[in-house]
């Protein structure tokens, strides 16, 4: 039963986004062919329709990322905060599974839309110095196989690891904003007051975290200038990493526990 739960809302989801996938694709094709050989760019019209093309492109790709982001945050609001929830939470699953299939399927298509922006680079860049990617991944290469195995390893692992977790944290605070903005009158305006306060909360609590660490501020420098750059670099990700994990459990128990026990859809 719950196979259909994420089959359903990744064929609702990805039915929104499909369209923008391909349009962002065909755009970076139609600059690519106006940028090869057997067109002259020395024309006006040649000139005029590959800036439009790239003018586009460009928009497309910041459309295609703001669009995909907003059709998972107000699927989440619809389907479980507006009078739809009455209807998602008749069908025998948690709160938390439901939460749980939306930020999936939400991380997911975050993903693609990723994936689709750096095909169409690839694409954009064909036969071009546009982007070197030899070079990026010779140099990425060889990065990797100056430092020690370990730490080659535990670097990708905490790249491909960070981006799904900054994921889940930022589709979490919208979460958490929403479901604590749905026990007010104006559920719109308490989920935008509720996400400015969760901000100015995280930036009090890095300031109060940081001033005590600014008396201590020689050791540290020294501390830091005794790592390498790899140590530095892995230092700073896993540091990223678990803050993230810690704030999206945080955001996530928050959100469980108010669609479990204060859900508002009146």
């Amino acid at each position: 039963m719950l196979k259909k739960l994420y089959r359903h809302e990744f064929h609702a989801l990805f039915r929104s986004l499909w369209p923008l996938y391909a349009g962002l694709l065909v755009l970076a094709l139609l600059s690519r062919l106006m940028d090869m050989s057997f067109f002259d760019r020395r024309q006006l019209v040649v000139q005029i329709l590959y800036n439009s093309f790239m003018s586009l492109y460009v928009l497309g790709i910041i459309a295609m990322l703001i669009i995909s982001f907003a059709v998972v945050i107000v699927r989440f609001y619809r389907h479980l905060l507006t009078g739809e929830g009455y209807l998602s939470f008749t069908l025998p699953f948690t709160a938390g599974q439901h939460i749980t299939c939306k930020l999936v399927c939400g991380v997911v298509a975050g993903l693609v839309s990723f994936a689709f922006t750096v095909l169409s680079l690839l694409i954009l860049s064909l036969g071009t110095g546009f982007i070197d990617w030899h070079g990026f991944f010779a140099g990425l290469w060889q990065l990797l196989g100056s430092i020690p195995a370990w730490q080659a390893i535990l670097l990708v692992v905490e790249v491909v690891l960070l981006i799904p977790v900054a994921l889940c944290q930022s589709l979490l605070m919208f979460y958490v904003s929403m479901a604590i903005g749905q026990q007010c009158k104006n559920r719109i305006g308490g989920a935008v007051l509720a996400y400015l306060a969760i901000e100015a909360a995280l930036q009090v609590l890095a300031f109060a975290v940081i001033m005590p660490l600014s008396t201590q501020i020689m050791p540290l420098i020294d501390w830091l200038s005794r790592m390498t750059g790899i140590e530095a670099a892995l230092t700073g990700l896993s540091t990223a990493l678990g803050i993230s994990l810690i704030l999206s459990a945080i955001y996530y128990l928050v959100t469980r526990h108010l669609l479990t026990h204060k859900l508002n859809l009146e």
